[in-house]
């Protein structure tokens, strides 16, 4: 007997998320016109398409505590970039921009990526920002290839800009 039973597919209580993981909803973003968002996957609080250049992958991650930390992240992305590691020096070069209130590194990758499975892509891009906060570590990122993520940079940029965390009100009335 099947009646009475609600399908909770649609809440994020559906997904399996790992042991300590924070709560899918405690980020709030603008979605950049021609963007759409995908049901949440595990370890990705939020995933995202673009409708004019559907092979472009976007995602928010959010991990507790250092995730690794920003070098062995850009090296570990380089790397599937099939291009050398930065050192120190390097890293702390990188451009910065501000994403939840604090300057956030900003990685841009060209070359050969190689996916999750496996599979080899030529000619593909990748930029992604690393905001380290006390407890917790925000990645965003998006690959892609060349023209399609060059086309996006904007937007990338702005849906890293507009992101907030849900506990805070920077509008909140002065009385």
């Amino acid at each position: 007997d099947h009646t009475g039973h609600a399908c909770p597919m649609g809440s994020a209580d559906a997904v399996e998320m790992p042991p300590n993981h924070p709560p899918l909803s405690a980020y709030l973003w603008d979605l950049p016109e021609g963007w759409k968002e995908a049901p949440p996957t595990p370890m990705r609080a939020g995933n995202f398409t673009v409708e004019a250049s559907p092979e472009i992958e976007c995602y928010l991650t959010v991990l507790t505590g250092m995730a690794g930390g920003v070098r062995a992240n850009v090296n570990r992305w380089r790397h599937q970039m099939g291009q050398p590691e930065m050192d120190a020096d390097q890293i702390a070069a990188l451009p910065t921009i501000e994403m939840l209130g604090h300057p956030s590194t900003l990685i841009e990758i060209t070359g050969d990526f190689t996916g999750m499975i496996g599979q080899q892509e030529s000619n593909y891009m990748m930029l992604a920002v690393i905001c380290a906060l006390h407890e917790e570590t925000v990645f965003v990122k998006m690959t892609g290839p060349v023209a399609a993520v060059e086309a996006e940079r904007e937007s990338f940029l702005a849906f890293c800009q507009s992101l907030k965390h849900e506990g805070d009100t920077p509008n909140a009335s002065a009385e």
